[in-house]
């Protein structure tokens, strides 16, 4: 989808998930340089310098503070893979990324929030390197199993 087709439903009410990470703060300079009217929620504020900002875990209750009727959500916020850890907590990954997903989603419902934008990484897909995946069937992954109690 096009920037100018999702932000056309209102082109100053934009709220970024994860502003504060590497993508997300990226994508809220874009979004003010086309001089959109962004907020931003974030676990930690980190370096953002957003006037409109809340540091909110997404896994617990998510308020609809910053949703906007008509407005757009692009959806960065998730835990990512960590080279600095030794042990990945799968719990966690499906608590934030999941739950936390789920939460956010359910805001953006509940405010009246008409375009959503899920920004995703292809590890969503399975740890598999090499080769795609296809979209237009299911497949198990080597996680699906595990998560499901197999």
């Amino acid at each position: 989808m096009k920037a100018e087709t999702c932000l056309s439903a209102s082109p100053n009410a934009v709220l970024v998930t994860g502003a504060a990470g590497f993508i997300g703060s990226r994508l809220v300079e874009a979004l003010q340089s086309e001089g959109m009217r962004v907020a931003g929620i974030d676990a930690r504020r980190g370096s953002s310098a957003l006037e409109r900002f809340r540091e909110i875990d997404i896994t617990g209750p998510v308020t609809g503070e910053f949703f906007e009727r008509d407005s757009v959500v692009f959806h960065l916020a998730g835990k990512v893979h960590s080279l600095a850890e030794i042990k990945q907590d799968d719990a966690e990954y499906f608590r934030i990324n999941t739950e936390g997903t789920k939460n956010v989603l359910e805001a953006a419902q509940r405010a009246g929030v008409r375009r959503f934008v899920f920004f995703s990484t292809v590890k969503a897909m399975s740890r598999e390197i090499g080769g795609w995946k296809r979209e237009d069937r299911r497949q198990r992954t080597e996680d699906s199993g595990r998560r499901a109690g197999r």
